[in-house]
Protein backbone atom coordinates (compact mmCIF):
# COMPACT_ATOMS: atom_id res chain seq x y z
CA UNK A 1 0.00 0.00 0.00
CA UNK A 2 2.93 2.09 0.81
CA UNK A 3 4.37 2.04 -2.95
CA UNK A 4 0.66 3.13 -4.03
CA UNK A 5 0.79 6.01 -2.00
CA UNK A 6 3.68 7.17 -3.01
CA UNK A 7 3.31 7.02 -6.65
CA UNK A 8 -0.12 8.54 -5.99
CA UNK A 9 1.34 11.47 -4.52
CA UNK A 10 4.48 11.94 -6.95
CA UNK A 11 1.82 11.76 -9.55
CA UNK A 12 -0.24 14.45 -7.85
CA UNK A 13 3.00 16.48 -6.80
CA UNK A 14 4.45 16.50 -10.39
CA UNK A 15 0.98 17.37 -12.36
CA UNK A 16 0.47 20.63 -10.24
CA UNK A 17 3.85 21.32 -9.68
CA UNK A 18 3.49 22.36 -13.73
CA UNK A 19 0.21 24.39 -13.52
CA UNK A 20 -2.07 21.56 -14.08
CA UNK A 21 -4.85 20.81 -12.11
CA UNK A 22 -5.74 17.33 -11.01
CA UNK A 23 -9.88 16.62 -10.50
CA UNK A 24 -10.78 14.07 -8.26
CA UNK A 25 -14.39 12.88 -9.01
CA UNK A 26 -16.80 13.31 -5.55
CA UNK A 27 -13.57 14.42 -3.57
CA UNK A 28 -11.99 17.88 -5.20
CA UNK A 29 -9.22 19.70 -6.93
CA UNK A 30 -5.30 20.22 -6.11
CA UNK A 31 -4.11 23.08 -7.50
CA UNK A 32 -0.94 25.07 -7.71
CA UNK A 33 -1.40 28.63 -6.17
CA UNK A 34 1.27 31.25 -6.19
CA UNK A 35 2.43 33.30 -3.50
CA UNK A 36 3.82 37.27 -3.76
CA UNK A 37 6.81 37.47 -1.59
CA UNK A 38 6.75 40.14 1.49
CA UNK A 39 9.36 41.16 3.83
CA UNK A 40 9.64 40.22 6.96
CA UNK A 41 8.31 42.36 10.33
CA UNK A 42 11.59 41.40 12.10
CA UNK A 43 14.56 40.49 10.02
CA UNK A 44 16.79 41.75 7.24
CA UNK A 45 15.36 39.60 5.02
CA UNK A 46 12.45 39.67 2.40
CA UNK A 47 10.71 36.36 1.26
CA UNK A 48 10.69 35.23 -2.03
CA UNK A 49 7.51 35.02 -3.95
CA UNK A 50 6.62 31.16 -3.79
CA UNK A 51 3.84 28.11 -4.78
CA UNK A 52 1.61 26.54 -2.63
CA UNK A 53 -0.53 23.22 -3.28
CA UNK A 54 -4.03 24.26 -2.91
CA UNK A 55 -6.73 21.95 -2.13
CA UNK A 56 -10.20 22.81 -2.82
CA UNK A 57 -13.01 19.50 -1.89
CA UNK A 58 -15.82 18.74 -3.67
CA UNK A 59 -19.59 19.92 -2.72
CA UNK A 60 -20.52 16.38 -2.39
CA UNK A 61 -17.29 15.78 0.10
CA UNK A 62 -18.07 18.82 1.82
CA UNK A 63 -22.15 17.29 2.24
CA UNK A 64 -20.94 14.22 3.46
CA UNK A 65 -18.64 15.60 6.37
CA UNK A 66 -22.00 17.15 7.43
CA UNK A 67 -24.10 14.20 7.83
CA UNK A 68 -24.50 12.19 10.96
CA UNK A 69 -22.73 9.30 8.83
CA UNK A 70 -19.40 11.32 8.61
Amino acid sequence: MSSLYEALFSELTEAVSHGEVVMLTNVGRFYRQDHKGHKVRFGKQDIDGYPVMKFSASPSLNRQLDSPDG
